[in-house]
């Protein structure tokens, strides 16, 4: 009876390697363009359009989003950047129409955890989730390190963003710090 058992776990969990390494980085890819699409959709830094009907459609997967990977914090979290000018924005369908609507800055960065699917908007944003990546960051595998210590790591990550200065900014509760900066319109993100 053991041995039933134990055959059944092992191809369990062989049938689930097989089946994360053939979709896992596709999902992944997936949820990563899903995530900037509905942040953008519901900042109104993208507009979709339908051209016949000129009315707004509020759909993140018919547009694929082009983001550059900046780099990963221990195996799970990595961070994108979707640059203005450098990275696109291409609608899936042709009966669509998209705008993009950004004034003081041109970046936006994401990081996403691989393991939960959870997101954080980190850059360019009107909200900025920094603290919930630390809180979930010392909810892993990692507990117990510092806060100084993971803000130390992630400043490390070439990613040009000043996880300290947002750290402290949010601390103190400094909603006008340049590093707080939201692309929309020039507001400073809280």
């Amino acid at each position: 009876m053991k041995i039933i058992k134990t055959v059944q776990i092992i191809i369990c969990l062989s049938y689930s390697t097989f089946f994360y390494s053939q979709n896992g980085n596709y999902q992944n890819g997936n949820d990563i363009n899903r995530t900037f699409a509905l942040n953008f959709l519901n900042e109104n830094v993208l507009i979709i359009k339908n051209i016949a009907e000129s009315h707004k459609i509020y759909n993140p997967d018919i547009v694929k989003i082009e983001v550059e990977l900046l780099g990963n914090y221990n195996s799970n979290i990595s961070f994108y950047k979707f640059e203005l000018g450098k990275n696109k924005i291409i609608p899936l369908d042709k009966k669509i129409d998209i705008t993009l609507q950004m004034s003081s800055c041109q970046e936006y960065v994401i990081a996403f955890n691989i393991e939960n699917h959870k997101s954080y908007r980190i850059k360019g944003f009107d909200t900025n989730d920094l603290l919930f990546l630390i809180r979930d960051v010392d909810k892993s595998l990692y507990k117990g390190k510092k806060v100084k210590t993971i803000l130390k790591e992630l400043n490390d990550l070439p990613t040009e963003v000043d996880f300290i200065c947002i750290y402290n900014s949010l601390k103190k509760m400094n909603f006008d710090s340049e590093c707080l900066k939201d692309c929309i319109d020039g507001k400073k993100s809280h």
